[in-house]
């Protein structure tokens, strides 16, 4: 969730595409892991927003060390973050250039989660990544955005989205910048007519509704139906996953991209 979003948040309570979506990046998180075969992992949130991610994820895999970056972080922001977590696994930094070298002498994984639709040029964004010492070729970048211009809707405008992707195009775009793409898919399925219909009725009466604040802080359902919501998309994940394993690739919502720099 943006900073920016924070103050909106009923009741502290997470919208289930929030919470199934950390289940996705953990059962990353994991496959990584045993890709290295490497408990003690260095992962870096570029664009942490409010921290729900990453200090979940720091809770979880206590072996592994996280730094967590956004640049709308106010200092009292980053204060209150760093002293809360002092002494754990997890510190965070308002820009990269903030973090310090001798405690971040490489980096494992680099996380951009709905980060790159935000900006103006992502490419010009992603190709200076490569600047960072501590950003290397056997850096792996986990990468999430949404998914086919065509559902550019109102519910972007708000989150301050340029751009909606396919896999061609976020591929396209990584490749300019330097990078191979080791897996790229879509997953959300079950989304998908949600957001067509809702798409389709603003093309209909020719209006967008002006929303004030995401879908994301507006979710007040209780325990039962967020879990059970919860529960549904990690599932539509997991079937998906399964069939791009045996080469059947279904459409989402989000995209899904795995990569890391080409060797020069």
């Amino acid at each position: 969730m943006d900073l920016s979003e924070l103050k909106d948040l009923e009741n502290g309570r997470r919208h289930p595409w929030e919470l199934a979506r950390l289940q996705i990046i953990k059962k990353q998180l994991r496959s990584l892991r045993k890709k290295r075969r490497e408990a003690s992992l260095q992962v870096l949130d570029i664009g942490c927003g409010d921290a729900f991610v990453v200090a979940s994820l720091a809770a979880d895999f206590q072996e592994m060390q996280f730094s967590a970056v956004d640049i709308n972080f106010t200092e009292e922001q980053l204060s209150e973050l760093n002293i809360a977590h002092a002494g754990k696994n997890l510190a965070f930094y308002q820009n990269l250039t903030d973090i310090p070298s001798s405690d971040h002498a490489k980096t494992d994984l680099v996380m951009l989660l709905d980060v790159i639709e935000h900006i103006e040029d992502d490419l010009a964004f992603m190709s200076s990544l490569h600047q960072h010492d501590f950003i290397t070729n056997e850096t792996d970048f986990l990468i999430m955005v949404p998914a086919y211009p065509g559902l550019y809707s109102s519910h972007d405008d708000v989150l301050g989205h340029y751009r909606r992707y396919t896999n061609e195009s976020l591929e396209a775009m990584l490749i300019n910048g330097g990078f191979r793409t080791r897996h790229l898919s879509y997953f959300f399925a079950s989304l998908l007519p949600l957001r067509y219909l809702q798409v389709r009725e603003e093309k209909r009466t020719g209006t967008k509704k002006e929303h004030e604040r995401s879908e994301l802080v507006q979710w007040t359902k209780g325990p039962f139906l967020t879990n059970l919501v919860t529960s549904i998309l990690t599932f539509d994940y997991t079937i998906g996953r399964l069939l791009h394993r045996v080469g059947v690739k279904m459409p989402g919502l989000s995209n899904l991209c795995i990569c890391s720099f080409r060797e020069s």
